[in-house]
């Protein structure tokens, strides 16, 4: 990654390793070469040391929101890591835009990976306000 500020970088053909949870595993569809989902769970992210609070990202991480998609990324420069992620921000962000926009509700692809519940509850309140 040339630029931390940008979110748009050129691809890497390196396969990353996601969190700790992350296992090699082989496509049984294609039967591929075995390689890392590169999936990082939101729950994981403060206890491997990537953010300290739901607004702050650990060194040495750097955190950036983009305003107009209401979308967070992480990177981390030493290793060329990028995370993109929801936290309650933009949860909030989103459910507010919902439920202006007069929707009845928004998508959950995943609760597992919720820390103590606080994506879900940011979407709650939010679409409730």
């Amino acid at each position: 990654m040339s630029n931390s500020s940008n979110m748009y970088q050129p691809r890497s053909l390196t396969i990353p390793r996601g969190d700790s949870d992350d296992m090699q595993e082989e496509d049984p569809v294609c039967h591929g070469p075995k390689v890392f989902s590169r999936i990082w769970k939101y729950s994981d992210l403060p206890s491997q040391g990537v953010i300290n609070t739901t607004n702050t990202a650990t060194v040495p991480w750097i955190r950036r929101y983009d305003n107009p998609t209401s979308t967070l990324w992480l990177f981390k420069k030493c290793t060329k890591t990028f995370l993109s992620y929801e936290d309650t921000t933009s949860i909030s962000a989103k459910a507010k835009h919902a439920a202006q926009k007069g929707l009845m509700g928004v998508m959950v692809s995943s609760l597992t990976s919720d820390y103590n519940n606080d994506l879900i509850s940011a979407a709650v309140s939010a679409l409730n306000a």
